[in-house]
């Protein structure tokens, strides 16, 4: 399997428009579909591990893992792994993010005090025709600067100079959505495979047997697929 990944600001619009990470993940063989496995680590160890059964990448196709598609929000040490046939981190198949912190006062925009010069670290900025407080438009409320931004999250053992939407995210409500993202992928990854089951079967044809594992398998997709949409649902309504 040939694959590249890479890391690139996006502008969130689930986080009303402030700076987020997205990764891409390419399968760089041009001839052959690729399927795998792959989880993304919280590099601080604050949130659970989530986990892609049975991905695929056509020839020459990407994929990517952010806020915007409920996958991850990325934070400073947080790294993509494929996973070998044992299920265990390829090494030669991890991409860690780590974006460099700049030394004091190196930033042209906040001299290094990581606040946002625009409303000056509040977040919000008067509005001098009807004299109320409204968010920063440069900053999107953070009061952080957004020239060297960098996400990591509360407690995190990375630099705590800087702050990201992930420091309000309530931990159990995190686990939650992660225990639920991975029930689905897994579910997923289990109709994969029974579909492959019964497209076997239809191209072999077979015994009375095997026709009736083929009904079974029917059976069993429509159930995992019933269940892909109730957690779905549930997902949405977190």
């Amino acid at each position: 399997m040939g694959f590249k990944g890479s890391f690139t600001w996006i502008k969130s619009l689930r986080q009303g428009g402030r700076k987020a990470i997205s990764f891409t993940l390419k399968n760089t063989n041009l001839l052959q579909t690729a399927t795998f496995d792959a989880a993304i680590v919280d590099g601080a160890n604050i949130v659970p591990t989530r986990y892609f059964r049975g991905q695929r990448l056509r020839a020459g196709e990407s994929m990517t893992f952010d806020i915007e598609n409920d996958t991850w929000d990325w934070a400073q040490g947080d790294f993509f792994c494929v996973l070998d046939n044992k299920g265990r981190q390829d090494p030669s198949l991890t991409w860690e993010l780590k974006i460099p912190e700049p030394a004091p006062g190196e930033c042209k925009e906040c001299h290094g005090s990581h606040k946002c010069a625009s409303c000056g670290g509040n977040g919000k900025i008067l509005n001098r025709y009807n004299h109320t407080y409204e968010p920063c438009t440069v900053c999107r409320g953070t009061g952080i600067c957004q020239t060297c931004f960098i996400p990591v999250r509360q407690n995190s053992p990375h630099s705590p100079i800087y702050s990201t939407p992930a420091e309000t995210f309530n931990a159990r409500s995190s686990s939650k959505r992660t225990a639920i993202m991975n029930r689905i992928s897994e579910l997923e990854h289990e109709i994969y495979i029974l579909e492959q089951k019964n497209l076997n079967i239809e191209r072999n044809g077979g015994n009375t047997g095997m026709w009736s594992s083929y009904y079974t398998n029917n059976q069993l997709i429509h159930s995992y697929r019933r269940q892909v949409i109730n957690l779905q649902a549930t997902l949405t309504s977190l």
